[in-house]
């Protein structure tokens, strides 16, 4: 069946055909910019943590927080605790809520898997690492594509090989300029060898 949309009239627009708009055009992620990016916050007795504002897209749907969210860190009696600070995409209550979700605690604690079915969606912004006593441990996760990432443009023809052979070059001139300092200024009438990218060359 032929779908189209969105024109003036007497047509009406639902869910369904934004939400399919909206998960064709974008892929899943978090906005990073003024109005907030979702960054998070320990207190300092490590009992709870506090997202700040932001914005992201889920599967074509939005979720917006306006204000600082606090959230409780319950910890384990006996042993370590990796939680994953996720939003979660609920269809059936038609929610998107930012909750936190408990791996399996123990002497070698499990990193809860993200659930991703026909019930639910989850994105993974931090994982907190939570010790029975002591000072949490936060990992930033909002970037990781696998688990995350940010709003992007879905489907550019290109696109992502162009971002993937400006990260290759980049990481090759980083490697190259391991150990020699920012830029290396090279002051005579030919030519320098072993220059890297960056490198000044001053003839004269």
């Amino acid at each position: 069946m032929e779908s189209y949309g969105f024109f003036n009239g007497d047509t009406e627009y639902g869910q369904d055909e934004f939400n399919r708009y909206f998960k064709n055009i974008y892929e899943d992620g978090l906005s990073r910019g003024s109005n907030g990016s979702l960054t998070l916050s320990a207190s300092l007795s490590g009992e709870s943590v506090v997202l700040t504002p932001g914005f992201a897209i889920m599967q074509g749907f939005f979720y917006y927080n306006d204000s600082n969210k606090t959230i409780p860190i319950t910890r384990n009696s006996t042993y370590k605790v990796i939680y994953r600070l996720v939003l979660r995409l609920d269809y059936e209550s038609k929610t998107i809520q930012a909750v936190l979700k408990a791996g399996t605690a123990g002497s070698t604690p499990t990193v809860p898997a993200l659930t991703r079915d026909a019930s639910r969606y989850e994105l993974s912004l931090y994982r907190i690492d939570v010790p029975v006593t002591g000072q949490i441990s936060i990992t930033d996760e909002r970037f990781n594509t696998a688990v995350c990432g940010e709003i992007r443009p879905k489907n550019l023809a290109g696109y992502k090989e162009m971002v993937e052979e400006f990260d290759r070059q980049f990481q090759a001139w980083f490697k190259n300029v391991q150990g020699t300092g920012w830029r290396n200024i090279f002051a005579q009438a030919t030519e320098p060898g072993g220059a890297v990218t960056g490198a000044i060359w001053i003839s004269g």
